[in-house]
């Protein structure tokens, strides 16, 4: 099982001993993983790491999107920048981020096999997990659900080497990859209380007052240790228990079992071997139990804890909080059962004592689990997720005119759409409220695109297909996977009596993700200069002060500077968007420069008073 490589150097000689077996299924394992790494389409989750993660982003941006629009913590976002800077940001070098910790977590299976049992049950478990397809595709995948899996191995890994040997080296490893679970992925808190579970659980196997004071010690620094990774994360955590409706399926027979298909290989038939296995070692258990008194020194009995702990009571948790007003019965927020069940059918294929059948076991789910990849799924060969970032480019090529783009995703597409924010016209809305904007006036009807996908398909209400019909025609539509697009050609000129100002166009400036004008500190905006005739104006602007309170019984207020001179200073309402009208008289032919000031930032007791501004409008009187 080992290369033996002879090295002399100053008449001494050193041996660097290689095991080839376990080189050989790493090196496989990152075979199934790079390759056609870039094929499947970046879908939406992964849009929002190319957007959260961004290296160009300042670390004070990302902090603050990442608590505004992601469920996952920093941790992870902080690789993916680090990668960024040194490979570039993009989808790739994002994926290369979990083809790194799929593979670490192939490795950390053969650690945990061998330590829970032998070096044979080690290969067997990081043979299976390394062409596991479920697992193949997450560590392809840009989040951090590869990065879980690696935690919950090794944190498991942990608890074997604490039970058998309780001591401060040991506890203190163990509380450092317990607490880095949730720093993953949030939905790990329960994988921390299953290992909290089975640590309470092996107390009651200690049969002297000396052992369980010496457990209860170090155990306690394992969770002070664990408690001290995991508070960067409790905010995180909380805001995830207090979701109380969701968009996951409820949970049935038919959506449960695909989900737990899905996890176990993509079939039926290893659903049920790997459920199998389970029954197999807990009848081993009961077996072996039946022949030893002693709770402590029977192994067997210890590991099916570990094992049934890992996969029932996470997935058992996840069932029974699923029947409540959230659903959480996700085949990615359950892919930490996904090594369990391959730990347990290591487990068992080491039960088997005839070396013969136990590697025709091994090449059986070995055939099962290329099958699934290869044949069933067509993985590397067939579009299973959505194209955004090809339909994206799509557009980019064919619209040479910058013309409007409007989505539901409109920030997150923003990544492939105008990434250097250059352009400034990609939209964050749906169809609809995008249609009712051009009925009232708040934009102009102009020729634009619209993009969306992601399981919603082309639907809009009647009132705002019959205006489209009336109004434009649809002279281009592209289709990829889950993922569509649309171009509306206005059929009627635009209406320029009235100048629509684009927020867009101002310079020192901020947007949130549907193009509003966004003032965050004491800052000063200015608009190209616009050409306009002699005559009387009226300016109309439109926004609302955020948060929805006042901080000092004061609300943000606006100083409006036309052409260098200050006409007004408006305090905008915290209750709603408010229109406020500004008289302005142009008394020759000429440039119109718009500036808008924002005066009075203030910060109080986590309130911080911003700006902003939905629409502007001049109006000739």
């Amino acid at each position: 099982m080992y290369i033996s490589l002879n090295i002399k150097s100053n008449n001494s000689e050193k041996v660097i001993k290689f095991n080839y077996i376990l080189l050989g299924i790493l090196l496989l394992s990152t075979v199934l993983r790079l390759y056609n790494l870039g094929f499947q389409g970046a879908w939406l989750d992964e849009l929002h790491t190319l957007k959260e993660a961004d290296p160009d982003v300042s670390l004070k941006e990302f902090h603050q999107v990442n608590m505004f629009r992601e469920g996952i913590p920093h941790f992870y976002f902080l690789i993916v920048r680090f990668f960024g800077i040194i490979f570039g940001h993009s989808l790739y070098s994002i994926r290369l981020v979990s083809v790194i910790c799929g593979i670490l977590g192939v490795f950390s299976m053969y650690l945990l096999g061998k330590e829970i049992s032998n070096k044979q049950t080690g290969y067997i478990a990081a043979f299976l997990l390394a062409i596991q397809p479920f697992h193949i595709e997450y560590s392809q995948e840009g989040r951090s659900y590869a990065l879980l899996v690696l935690f919950v191995i090794l944190a498991f890994y942990r608890v074997v080497l604490f039970l058998k040997t309780v001591n401060l080296k040991n506890a203190l490893y163990l509380g450092l990859f317990t607490g880095l679970i949730t720093n993953a992925q949030p939905i790990g808190i329960i994988s921390v209380i299953s290992i909290f579970l089975i640590l309470s659980i092996y107390f009651f196997f200690l049969q002297t007052k000396t052992e369980r004071i010496n457990y209860i010690k170090y155990t306690f620094i394992t969770g002070i240790t664990t408690l001290l990774v995991f508070l960067p994360v409790y905010p995180k955590v909380v805001n995830a228990s207090k979701i109380s409706s969701f968009w996951v399926l409820k949970p049935t027979y038919e959506y449960v079992n695909h989900v737990l298909n899905q996890i176990s290989g993509g079939t039926a038939v290893l659903l049920y071997l790997s459920t199998a296995a389970l029954v197999a070692l807990f009848i081993n258990t009961v077996i072996k139990l039946r022949k030893k008194n002693n709770l402590k020194s029977n192994t067997e009995l210890i590991n099916f804890i570990i094992v049934f702990i890992w996969v029932v009571f996470y997935f058992a948790f996840i069932l029974l909080k699923s029947l409540g007003e959230t659903s959480l019965v996700l085949t990615r927020y359950l892919i930490p059962v996904t090594p369990g069940f391959v730990l347990a059918i290591s487990l068992t294929i080491s039960l088997i004592k005839n070396s013969k059948i136990k590697i025709l076991v091994v090449a059986i789910f070995a055939y099962l689990f290329l099958h699934s990849l290869f044949i069933d799924k067509k993985y590397y060969s067939t579009r299973l997720k959505s194209q955004f970032n090809d339909i994206c480019q799509q557009i980019v090529n064919e619209n040479k005119t910058n013309e409007v783009v409007i989505s539901n995703w409109g920030w997150l597409l923003s990544f492939y759409l105008d990434k250097d924010f250059k352009i400034r016209n990609v939209y964050e809305k749906n169809l609809d409220v995008y249609i009712n904007d051009v009925k009232t006036n708040s934009v102009i009807q102009e020729n634009f695109w619209y993009v969306d996908g992601n399981s919603r398909p082309y639907t809009v209400a009647t009132e705002t297909q019959e205006f489209i019909d009336a109004n434009y025609q649809i002279d281009k539509t592209i289709d990829l996977q889950d993922s569509w697009a649309k171009h509306f050609v206005s059929k009627k000129p635009v209406d320029l009596s009235n100048q629509l100002i684009k927020l867009n166009q101002f310079t020192n400036a901020q947007y949130d993700g549907s193009g509003n004008l966004m003032f965050f500190e004491n800052s000063k905006s200015t608009y190209k200069s616009i050409f306009i005739a002699k005559g009387n104006y009226k300016l109309i602007i439109k926004g609302k002060s955020l948060p929805e309170q006042k901080i000092n019984n004061e609300n943000s207020k606006l100083n409006i500077i036309l052409n260098n001179k200050k006409y007004r200073t408006i305090e905008l309402s915290e209750k709603e968007i408010t229109e406020y009208e500004i008289d302005y008289v142009q008394p020759s032919d000429g440039n119109l420069i718009i500036e808008i000031e924002f005066t009075n930032d203030f910060t109080k007791d986590d309130l911080d008073r911003n700006a902003q501004i939905t629409n502007i409008q001049l109006k000739k009187i």
